[in-house]
């Protein structure tokens, strides 16, 4: 296979996405193929703000697990997904161990242990729900990461769902070699 020599950055657009990930995601997904078309989305707020998967359940018909653990976020999430019977939404506080798990909810809704995409971005213990993915493999993952740490250094919270400092870059990228990416 050719290298492919323009980089990524360039596709970056937002439809309903924060920072150019809707152009990104598309080009990757280009780039890589559809497997099964699924996706998952933690923090999903009402589904469409600042989402990173709206774009794949919405507009292109992929089936979704989506999850809110807000009620007033998750009230508007049920609103705007209520027509798309392959959306599934879940209103938890997920938790890296037990039924509010993340390979529990999508053990529940039916997901396919390769699912394309995965987006986590709950402001603290992203790192951590990252890690306990154990029976999934996502094929594309999008983990929220601290800008403010310095991109060489390795730093993730303490696992507590009231602290906000969350993970650097270099941890996360550590987090996901280890699980083989």
């Amino acid at each position: 296979m050719k290298p492919i020599s323009q980089p990524l950055a360039g596709f970056a657009s937002n439809i309903t996405s924060q920072n150019g990930e809707d152009g990104l995601l598309a080009e990757i997904f280009r780039r890589l193929g559809e497997a099964n078309r699924w996706c998952l989305e933690v923090g999903a707020w009402d589904g469409e703000h600042l989402s990173n998967t709206c774009v794949f359940w919405r507009d292109r018909g992929w089936s979704s697990v989506l999850i809110e653990c807000s009620d007033r976020s998750f009230a508007g999430l049920k609103a705007k997904t209520a027509a798309f019977p392959k959306v599934h939404a879940f209103h938890r506080l997920v938790t890296a161990a037990g039924p509010a798990s993340l390979d529990a909810i999508l053990r529940e809704a039916g997901a396919p242990k390769d699912i394309d995409l995965v987006s986590i971005d709950v402001d603290g213990n992203d790192y951590y729900l990252f890690e306990s993915l154990r029976e999934f493999s996502p094929r594309v993952v999008i983990i929220e990461h601290n800008p403010t740490i310095p991109p060489e250094v390795e730093a993730v919270q303490n696992p507590d769902s009231r602290a906000r400092f969350g993970a650097s870059a270099a941890a996360l990228l550590a987090l996901a070699r280890c699980k083989g990416y």
